[in-house]
Formats: C-alpha cells, sequence, structure tokens
C-alpha cells in the first residue's frame, strides 16, 4: 500500500469516482485539518488540527452509502473493499468521506475516514465527550459497556447531539 498526502496528483476529500484503479484501492491518504465544506473566505482550520487518515476504497454492496455513515469491510477484503452499513454494535471499516455531496453507488471508489475530526451522522442524542459505536444503520451512537459494544468503539464526541440523523464533530479512531 502506498500513502499520499494532500499534495499528491489524486482524488481529495469530497470526491468519488467509478473509474476503478485495482492498484489506487487500499492507498492511504493524509489530509490536512479543514474543513473543506466551509464557505468562507478561506478554508477553515478545524479547532485540534487532528489530521485526516483515510484509505481509498471500493463499494461492493448493492444498496449506496450515505456520507458521514460507518460502513463494514468486505469479507476477505479488509482493508480495499467495503459492503455497506454496519450491523448494530459491529466493527466499522471507518466512515464514508463525510464532505461527499451524495450517496455512493456500487462499485464507486472513495475516501473512506480511518481517523481525524470531522463530522458524522448522530443515531441518538449524545453529549460531548461521549464514546461512539454505529448502529446498525451506520449511525452513530453512544457505546454500550457489553463486549461488543467496547470492541466497536469507533471515536469519541466532540460535539453534543440532541436527536437522529445530525450532523456533529467527532473525532475518529478505527482500530480494526
Amino acid at each position: 500500500m502506498s500513502t499520499m498526502n494532500s499534495n499528491t496528483n489524486f482524488y481529495v476529500l469530497g470526491q468519488k469516482t467509478n473509474d476503478v484503479q485495482p492498484n489506487m484501492l487500499g492507498t492511504r491518504g493524509v489530509f490536512p485539518a479543514v474543513d473543506p465544506t466551509d464557505v468562507g473566505d478561506a478554508l477553515r482550520s478545524v479547532p485540534n488540527g487532528i489530521p485526516i487518515e483515510a484509505v481509498w476504497v471500493q463499494l461492493t454492496g448493492a444498496t449506496p452509502v450515505a456520507p458521514g455513515i460507518v460502513v463494514a469491510w468486505t469479507s476477505g477484503t479488509a482493508g480495499t473493499q467495503v459492503s455497506g452499513v454496519t450491523g448494530s454494535a459491529e466493527v466499522g471499516a471507518g466512515m464514508v468521506d463525510p464532505y461527499l455531496t451524495s450517496n455512493v453507488a456500487q462499485n464507486e471508489c472513495f475516501w473512506l475516514i480511518r481517523r481525524g475530526y470531522v463530522r458524522g451522522v448522530s443515531g441518538n442524542s449524545y453529549s460531548a465527550n461521549a464514546q461512539l459505536i454505529p448502529n446498525n444503520a451506520g449511525k452513530l451512537i453512544t457505546m454500550t459497556t457489553d463486549v461488543a459494544g467496547v470492541a466497536a468503539r469507533c471515536g469519541r464526541a466532540v460535539e453534543a447531539a440532541g436527536a437522529a440523523d445530525l450532523r456533529r464533530y467527532v473525532i475518529l479512531d478505527f482500530q480494526v
């Protein structure tokens, strides 16, 4: 696997393609801690400066996945392909690039966020600093303390979410 940074001639956050190049799947990318959706005069640095680490993957599942949703690896292809949203408290592969402007369709390639400071989609209300896991729709919920919940931990809330389907800043750290 190769590693790219934001200075390389490759896709940036917020981009996807159906032009599958098998030799590029699994490429790792490190992006600066900026919010590319900020419409101000310049990109806004995020408050903590944690870089965004991602891997270039392909969606093999038939059901489209939305930006900011946690997805699972396709069996036998960890690091290059994802199958769709996670099950409840399932260990996730990463989060679909939250800067995409549309869902990812089957066979499209995109950046899967593994670590960093980004906006994820809430699955229920939670407080700031809560440890998070995915629910059965790939949305972020408060971590349970059972073995499955601890294993599925994927990050920590930076902002509180007062309801489901809100985009809130989280610090991701997918371990598997």
